[in-house]
């Protein structure tokens, strides 16, 4: 098998465990069901997953590195702590739009988010630090105000999948954070409310996506 036929059909099955994700959940991705989905022969899958759980691994790695490159996105050229804090926690939530595809595979479908979860605290923590370093923010605990700020923007993700606020929130829960970071009142609201060009969430199913490598720290 040359290793672009190769790659064809583990991205086939990969498209056919996010159909089948969003279509009925984890449940729903069985060896067989998968197989079929992807017209592949049922033994062909364990050339390239043992398990459905390692499918379904994959597919979070895949979410997980559209998350980063549009973090990585929306950051560049940004030197200011507060205004890369700001930016990456509006991204992370203009992502996000009522009952939508993306909310489905986050919150019902059933995947181990464990690395997608990760990522966002991990990044938002790392903002923090930067900065802290530059003395741009005063922060007392920053193990509780990092998991503040983290807790705080998932559980606006889930209210904005579920409809019970509108994206209007979006900036004041950056301003809130900013905040929480010891920026004053009128600053915190300016930096807020920057104009800056969001993408929104990928579409499904996810293709050609590098994958990253294999999550190993712990949580």
């Amino acid at each position: 098998m040359t290793i672009r036929k190769r790659d064809r059909t583990r991205e086939k099955l990969l498209i056919a465990a996010q159909e089948l994700l969003l279509e009925g959940g984890f449940a729903a991705l069985g060896i067989q069901q998968l197989t079929e989905r992807a017209e592949v022969a049922l033994g062909t899958i364990y050339n390239y997953f043992r398990t459905r759980e390692e499918v379904a691994d994959a597919v979070v790695e895949m979410l997980t590195n559209s998350f980063l490159q549009a973090m990585t996105k929306i950051t560049d050229g940004l030197t200011d702590p507060a205004e890369i804090m700001s930016a990456s926690i509006r991204q992370t939530l203009y992502w996000m739009q009522p009952h939508s595809e993306f909310g489905r595979m986050l919150f019902l479908s059933g995947l181990p988010m464990t690395r997608y979860v990760y990522q966002t605290r991990q990044g938002f923590h790392n903002d923090m630090q930067l900065g802290i370093s530059q003395g741009r923010f005063k922060v007392n605990q920053e193990a509780v105000i990092s998991s503040m700020i983290a807790g705080g923007v998932m559980a606006v993700l889930l209210d904005l999948f579920l409809g019970q606020v509108q994206a209007e929130v979006i900036e004041n829960v950056a301003e809130q954070a900013l905040l929480m970071l010891g920026l004053s009142t009128q600053e915190a609201k300016h930096i807020a409310n920057l104009p800056l060009d969001f993408s929104h969430a990928p579409l499904f199913p996810l293709s050609s996506i590098v994958l990253l490598p294999p999550f190993s720290e712990a949580v």
